[in-house]
């Protein structure tokens, strides 16, 4: 046990620090079972034998399937939020800027963790239940992916509106091509998709540079 997760009065954890330990497991867990499972054979009995809890802890915390996922999918954005900040601050500048974006985007939607949100969203489609609390989280998951793009490649385009359009399509890309891959025996047609993309996201940088060069010359005659 890490001197961090003890009291500083007894050196025990705290109640607050095992509840949230507990949380973490069942919520990883789940996870991990959409991934292996997919979302119909996952079950609160499986989540329970991969977490190490009692059933009764998980029922504590997550009294049916439906919350328990839609806390997973929850934890899963927090982690990608802090991994997307993370990343922003080593992205290096100048030559393979854009292909170390790509690559990490596609990192992101590719990862199992982002399958899992896959499955969820085709359950959802199904499941009224699963569809309520699910569907605002999903929208922030889009959102954050948004905000980091606009971080990454605002400068990439020479309007903001043609930005955001830009930006979209990316989404959905990367987005198909990740469920695509699901069922391919090898990622070659993905790797052909993302060095167009790395292709066309220069030439729209460089068009970009050159009409934001013209207006400055233009101002200043």
């Amino acid at each position: 046990m890490s001197t961090d997760e003890r009291s500083p009065k007894n050196g025990r954890r705290t109640q607050a620090e095992r509840s949230a330990t507990t949380q973490s497991a069942i919520l990883e867990a789940t996870l991990e079972c959409l991934v292996d499972l997919g979302y119909a054979r996952t079950t609160t009995s499986e989540v329970v034998e991969r977490a190490g809890v009692s059933r009764g802890a998980m029922l504590h915390h997550y009294p049916d399937k439906a919350s328990l996922v839609a806390a997973a999918v929850a934890y899963l954005v927090d982690k990608r939020i802090a991994e997307l900040r993370e990343a922003l601050e080593r992205f290096p500048q100048g030559p393979g800027y854009i292909d170390a974006i790509v690559d990490h985007l596609w990192e992101l939607f590719s990862s199992p963790s982002s399958q899992a949100v896959l499955e969820i969203t085709l359950a959802a489609r199904t499941d009224p239940e699963l569809f309520e609390v699910y569907a605002p989280l999903a929208r922030r998951y889009e959102e954050v992916i948004a905000q980091a793009s606009r971080e990454l490649f605002a400068d990439l385009a020479p309007t903001p509106e043609l930005f955001e359009e830009g930006r979209r399509v990316i989404f959905h890309l990367l987005q198909g091509l990740a469920l695509a891959e699901l069922v391919r025996e090898d990622d070659r047609e993905s790797k052909r998709v993302l060095a167009y993309l790395k292709q066309g996201l220069a030439l729209v940088s460089a068009a970009s540079s050159r009409a934001s060069g013209s207006r400055e010359r233009r101002k200043r005659t």
